[in-house]
């Protein structure tokens, strides 16, 4: 017996036990697979406008009562009417699924074009016709193969999807994998190459910066503060990621960057040397100061007379009965001056007197509070008239006070460089490596905020120009131990670890995809010259931004790409062609109550033209 296969007009299949045919010459049956070839072809060119008149003949016929009959069923009978043979058996039919399938799949994207579908309908049709037509074979086939073993509607759906995406995406899964695999071998061998060394060493670089566009940029131009001050990777960059590397690797036992420390810290202490001289050499100025300008004074006060200090002593009246004599610091000082002058007739005394006025000046009302400027701006005034003063009683004493001021301005400069750098030095050990003392950068940036204005009274532009240099440099070290900098991936001390980090990118890499603890080895075997050449990076800018910029290393963690979202895609595509492309068939058993009435079964036998009984 043989079953026969009927389209009834509700577009469902009814199947019904025949006696087998005799035969047929080979003539004939050339014809007939070839009317069987014209009807898949026909049949899958319009399944897909047949699958979409579905959905407005559908609502029409629950709306408005109308009959439409299912759009593909149609179009099966429409070729059944012209002549063309239906498949028998059950082999004819699961290809005649496939065929469909395929036949849909390769039409969609010309039968898009011709219906004017928008551009991103067309590029997902003729996308991935390969995995298309893959998952449309096997969507048609499973859901062919399991209406033929009798499975109804719901059991043909799950086996076309079963059939047409599993399989399918089992490869692409099987061969991503097979690709991983490949790929963390190349990844494991890469250590025990200079080439590959770099590459995985830019990287880590890479993976590590915030930016690594940005810090590759900073890193070709290297500004240099002090002559001689090495820049490592973290500071020339400016990156905070980078910086959180190094700061890894310095806090992880023997520090690899005290070397660079060392030098640093010996650059900014022989700026100092340059500045501010030696302490012996400034006695030695001021002994020859004092030798230059000694008969200067000793001319002045050699025919001294006395005199009456009218001058400065009106000059303090007129102070302090002015507005600002009111103030207290400005009543103050003018009664401290008055006392130490009114009593006093002999020009020498007075020089002395004037001695003290000028150390008041920078001392008790030296500051940056308005009432001690006031003050301050006050005595200078009483200093210049007590001036005018001596030099009636000491002809010649302005001459020396003079020449004696421009000699003292630069032993009065090394002077105050030197107790610059005397407050800013650490008072714990001395650097081994040169004998300096490690200067402090917090104390150098107090200092140079200048809030009583002594370095800008006393100092050169020039010389205030590299102490500022100086902790320019200072603060760019200290950055990388800025508050907000750790090391990547770090959330406590202990991660704080540059090798950690470089475990980590390469087990990521390659040694957590091989198998057989084959990947671990080798990693075990690689870390160390890793670890040095990470560490030598971080050390000099130029061969970081070479590793970074150069070599070009691929840094970013591949994941699926949107080649594989594409294809996924495609799957369903192909799937969704090879279900629809597969009538739902019902099985007309004689033991069975039959789900169609005599009637409806007549016309289909009408409509079926070549079935033999």
């Amino acid at each position: 017996m043989a079953i026969a296969r009927i389209q009834m007009p509700d577009g469902k299949i009814a199947r019904f036990e025949v006696p087998d045919a005799a035969p047929r010459p080979i003539g004939k049956e050339l014809g007939r697979q070839a009317g069987l070839t014209a009807r898949y072809v026909a049949e899958g060119i319009a399944s897909p406008f047949a699958t979409v008149a579905n959905l407005p003949a559908a609502a029409s016929n629950a709306v408005l009562g109308t009959n439409f009959p299912e759009q593909n069923a149609a179009v099966s009978n429409l070729l059944t009417s012209a002549g063309l043979p239906n498949p028998q058996g059950g082999t004819e039919r699961v290809v005649g699924d496939v065929s469909r399938a395929l036949v849909g799949v390769g039409s969609g994207a010309p039968i898009s074009k011709i219906a004017g579908a928008p551009k991103y309908v067309r590029d997902m049709l003729s996308s991935n016709l390969g995995t298309q037509a893959a998952s449309a074979i096997g969507a048609a086939g499973s859901a062919g193969l399991t209406r033929e073993a009798g499975g109804g509607a719901g059991a043909q759906l799950a086996a076309g999807i079963v059939g047409g995406v599993i399989p399918v995406g089992g490869y692409q899964v099987a061969a991503r994998g097979l690709g991983d695999l490949y790929g963390a071998g190349k990844e494991a061998v890469k250590p025990f190459t200079t080439s590959g060394r770099n590459q995985i060493v830019g990287g880590i670089l890479a993976d590590s910066a915030d930016n690594p566009s940005v810090a590759a940029a900073n890193l070709k131009n290297v500004k240099q503060y002090v002559p001689n001050s090495p820049v490592t990777t973290a500071e020339a960059s400016g990156d905070a990621g980078i910086a959180g590397l190094q700061r890894g690797f310095r806090n992880q036992g023997a520090n690899p960057f005290s070397d660079i420390e060392s030098q640093q810290n010996a650059a900014r202490n022989r700026v100092f040397d340059i500045l501010a001289g030696d302490k012996d050499i400034t006695a030695v100025e001021r002994a020859a100061r004092d030798a230059n300008t000694a008969p200067l004074r000793e001319t002045a006060f050699g025919s001294k007379r006395n005199v009456l200090p009218m001058e400065p002593l009106d000059e303090i009246a007129a102070i302090m009965k002015s507005p600002v004599g009111k103030r207290d610091a400005v009543s103050s000082a003018m009664k401290w001056a008055r006392d130490k002058i009114s009593a006093v007739k002999d020009p020498e005394e007075l020089y002395a007197i004037r001695q003290d006025i000028n150390d008041a000046m920078q001392g008790k009302f030296d500051g940056d509070k308005p009432a001690l400027r006031l003050a301050k701006s006050q005595l200078k005034q009483v200093k210049d008239a007590l001036d005018n003063a001596i030099e009636r009683g000491a002809p010649g004493f302005k001459a020396y006070v003079e020449k004696y001021a421009a000699a003292s301005k630069p032993i009065n400069q090394q002077e105050l460089l030197q107790d610059i750098r005397n407050r800013v030095s650490l008072a714990a050990a001395p650097d081994q490596r040169t004998g300096y003392e490690f200067l402090s950068q917090p104390k150098l940036s107090n200092i140079l905020r200048d809030e009583s204005g002594e370095l800008k009274r006393t100092l050169t532009p020039d010389q205030l120009t590299v102490l500022g240099s100086v902790s320019k440099d200072m603060e760019r070290s200290a950055a990388i131990n800025a508050r907000n900098i750790r090391a990547s991936g770090s959330d406590t001390v202990q991660n704080l670890n540059g090798g950690k980090v470089v475990k980590e990118f390469l087990s990521e890499h390659a040694a957590g995809k091989l198998p057989l603890g084959i990947g671990i080895v080798l990693q075990s075997m690689s870390e160390k010259q890793i670890n040095e050449l990470t560490v030598e990076a971080l050390k000099d800018p130029q061969l970081a931004r070479r590793l970074l910029v150069e070599l070009k290393p691929e840094t970013a963690k591949q994941s699926y790409s949107n080649a594989a979202a594409q294809k996924f895609i495609a799957q369903v595509l192909g799937s969704m062609r090879g279900t629809l492309s597969t009538p739902t068939q019902v099985m007309v058993n004689p033991n069975q109550p039959n789900p169609y009435t005599k009637q409806d079964l007549q016309k289909a036998f009408e409509a079926k033209k070549g079935l033999k009984q």
